[in-house]
């Protein structure tokens, strides 16, 4: 599915989803959304717009109309939903409080749940589509551990326990490594069985890790770091602008890192 259109969700006592022209930020349409809205980022996928909202319940819009299509209800906690969706294999995948869920992307029927002791927050599924011996989905949360979960399935294939709470970040993966922190600094971990490939320590992450290449990058609000992805060797660090971070998460294009910091962007090349 392609679009030239811009999707976002917003918060508030009348919150909606828009769609918006990419080349010109002229709304083409809108479509409210129940109880304060939502706080995650939004997936799209097959001709189709998914959002998770505050009120716990999952939406499929029409990509092209903003009708809603189905809405499955997650967990029945009252915690904020931060967790973004994830699509691959037919379904949808998502956090919440209780559980990680997988549900059918033509209906919204659930096709199963991994149960969960604490909940995600803001850490949102990550697909890891082949190079293991089954697909999986990767999701964190607030008990300090990382799951494995077969993403036909919903069994469980690995955990590993890190020293911190993992609901406030999400992780990374790449080339067969699954980025995460603990309280001394990155972690990687092989995706095939969760067993530890290296530490560094750099201090405590507070973003999500972002992925270019060869290197991993880190940041503890204060500076972001580059790290060798193979061995979390220190490649370089600089401080960023404007104080502690308080933003959104790290991205890379355009063979730049872009940091959000207070109402700013900043890049690093």
């Amino acid at each position: 599915f392609r679009s030239n259109h811009v999707y976002v969700a917003t918060l508030g006592l009348a919150p909606e989803v828009y769609a918006l022209e990419q080349a010109t930020g002229a709304v083409t349409w809108h479509t409210a959304l129940p109880s304060t809205g939502s706080r995650a980022s939004i997936a799209v996928a097959a001709g189709r717009v998914f959002v998770n909202t505050d009120a716990h319940e999952l939406y499929s819009l029409n990509a092209l109309t903003g009708a809603v299509q189905w809405s499955a209800h997650t967990s029945s906690g009252t915690s904020s939903q931060g967790s973004s969706p994830a699509v691959a294999f037919n379904k949808v995948y998502v956090g919440s409080d209780d559980g990680l869920y997988a549900f059918d992307l033509a209906t919204g029927a659930l096709a199963w749940k991994y149960p969960l002791a604490a909940i995600t927050g803001f850490s949102s599924p990550v697909i890891v589509a082949s190079g293991t011996a089954v697909p999986l989905v990767l999701i964190s949360a607030a008990d300090m551990k990382v799951y494995a979960v077969d993403a036909g399935s919903g069994a469980g294939v690995w955990t590993y326990t890190s020293g911190c709470s993992l609901a406030d970040t999400s992780l990374a993966f790449a080339d067969g490594r699954v980025f995460t922190r603990d309280l001394a600094g990155a972690v990687a971990l092989d995706v095939n069985n969760g067993a530890v490939l290296w530490k560094s320590a750099v201090g405590l992450p507070t973003k999500t890790p972002a992925v270019a290449g060869r290197v991993v990058f880190y940041s503890d609000g204060q500076q972001v770091m580059g790290l060798d992805a193979a061995t979390g060797a220190l490649t370089w660090k600089a401080h960023i602008p404007g104080g502690t971070v308080a933003g959104g998460d790290m991205a890379v294009a355009l063979e730049m890192l872009i940091v959000p910091n207070r109402g700013r962007v900043y890049e690093f090349k």
